[in-house]
C-alpha cells in the first residue's frame, strides 16, 4: 500500500498596508485555557505589548474559552503579521509556563508535547486564521461575527454580558477589559471611501462640491466633525448588527 505523503497546513499571509486583518487562534489541543481571569490577563498584556510594539490598531475582540479572535489595523506601510502573531502568543505562554512550574508543576502535563525541541505548547500549532479586509460592510460583519461568538455558542444570552469582548468598549464607551482604538477606524473608511467611491461617499460626508480632478482630504474642524460622524455612524453600524 502506497504511503501518502504528510501535508502541513499553512496560513497564507498577506501583509498590504492599509488592510485591516481578522485573527482567530486556538489554545493547544483546544484546551479552554481561557476560563481563567489569570491566562485573560496574560493575554491582555501581550496584545498591548504587541500593539505599541507593532503600531496597530485593534478594533474588536473576543477571547472564547479555547480561542481568540482579533481584528487589527497596522498602522506601518510595512509590518508582518507572523511576527505580531508571535510576540502575542510568546509572551502569554512563556507566562503561564512559568506560572505552572512555579505553582502547578503537574498541570504542566495539560501542555506536554512529548517532544524534545519544544517540551510544552500552550497554543495550537499553525498559523490559525488570517483574513484580509478591504470594505467597509465586510470590516462591519467581522466585528458583528467577532461580538455574537459567545451567544452562538450559548455561553451568554447577549453580547454585552460577556466581559472578554469589544462590544461594551463599542456600545458603552468602557475602555475595559481592554482599550480599542475607534480613533483611527475614520482611517480606514476614509481610504476605502476614495477607493470605491472618491466623490460620491466622501463628499456626501464633508458637503464639498469637488473639481473634476477630485477630492482632497478635509482638513481643521470640518476633517475633526467628518471623523466623529464615521466614528459614530460605525457605533451605530456595530449595534445594530448584534
Amino acid at each position: 500500500m502506497e504511503t501518502q505523503p504528510f501535508i502541513r497546513k499553512t496560513c497564507k499571509r498577506y501583509n498590504v498596508p492599509g488592510h485591516t486583518h481578522e485573527l482567530t487562534f486556538s489554545y493547544y489541543r483546544n484546551q479552554k485555557f481561557l476560563l481563567s481571569d489569570r491566562t485573560c490577563q496574560w493575554l491582555i498584556e501581550s496584545i498591548q505589548r504587541a500593539r505599541e510594539k507593532h503600531h496597530f490598531s485593534l478594533w474588536a475582540f473576543v477571547f472564547m474559552p479555547n480561542h481568540v479572535h482579533l481584528l487589527i489595523n497596522p498602522m506601518d506601510e510595512e509590518y508582518n503579521i507572523s511576527n505580531i502573531l508571535k510576540d502575542i502568543k510568546t509572551y502569554t505562554a512563556r507566562k503561564a509556563v512559568k506560572y505552572l512550574k512555579e505553582n502547578k508543576p503537574s498541570a504542566l502535563s495539560r501542555l506536554s508535547t512529548a517532544q524534545q525541541y519544544r517540551k510544552y505548547r500552550f497554543w495550537q500549532k499553525g498559523g490559525g486564521y488570517d483574513r484580509n479586509i478591504i470594505k467597509q460592510n465586510t470590516l462591519i460583519e467581522s466585528v458583528k461575527y467577532i461580538h455574537n461568538n459567545p451567544v452562538r455558542k450559548a455561553l451568554v444570552d447577549e453580547p454585552g454580558k460577556w466581559y472578554y469582548s469589544s462590544y461594551n468598549c463599542w456600545m458603552n464607551g468602557v475602555d475595559e477589559p481592554l482599550r480599542i482604538d475607534k480613533e483611527t477606524w475614520s482611517l480606514f473608511l476614509y481610504f476605502n471611501l476614495l477607493e470605491y467611491h472618491p466623490l460620491r461617499s466622501l463628499c456626501s460626508l464633508s458637503g464639498c462640491h469637488p473639481p473634476a480632478g477630485g477630492c482632497h482630504p478635509p482638513s481643521g474642524a470640518r476633517g475633526r466633525n467628518i471623523k466623529t460622524e464615521i466614528i459614530l455612524k460605525a457605533v451605530r453600524e456595530v449595534g445594530s448588527l448584534t
